[in-house]
């Protein structure tokens, strides 16, 4: 199962070319507008990480997947969208089988937020003389 979110100024059509391919391999797929974007109306906050994080959970629970009985999905976040792929990630490990970023930024000094068992490794102490 995949969930495809689009980058800023563009909408849940602009995964046209992907989509298919996706069914055509078996996958089930949720293409979605976040407020002010595509067909949706306006945003009634500005959004945030987190918030668009849980809005992708909010549509994942609506479907009724992304839980126990289906299993974990992967989110797929193009521009913009690959920060909140990411956050989504990051808050619902539990239901992230993978995590696809196309096209995303990366932070030049990132929060270090990894749950204990995510945290990167560490350099070995160096062999003294």
């Amino acid at each position: 199962m995949c969930v495809l979110s689009a980058g800023l100024a563009m909408a849940w059509f602009d995964w046209d070319p992907v989509a298919p391919l996706l069914a055509a391999a078996g996958r089930t797929v949720v293409r979605f507008d976040r407020p002010g974007h595509g067909l949706s109306g306006p945003a009634t906050d500005p959004p945030t990480t987190a918030g668009e994080a849980h809005r992708i959970a909010g549509l994942l629970d609506a479907l009724g997947l992304g839980g126990p009985d289906t299993g974990p999905v992967t989110v797929v976040g193009h521009s913009i969208a690959a920060f909140h792929a990411e956050a989504f990630a990051r808050l619902y490990p539990e239901r992230t089988a993978a995590l696809v970023l196309v096209d995303g930024s990366v932070e030049e000094a990132p929060v270090r937020s990894f749950p204990p068992r995510c945290a990167p490794a560490q350099p070995a102490p160096s062999a003294g003389p």
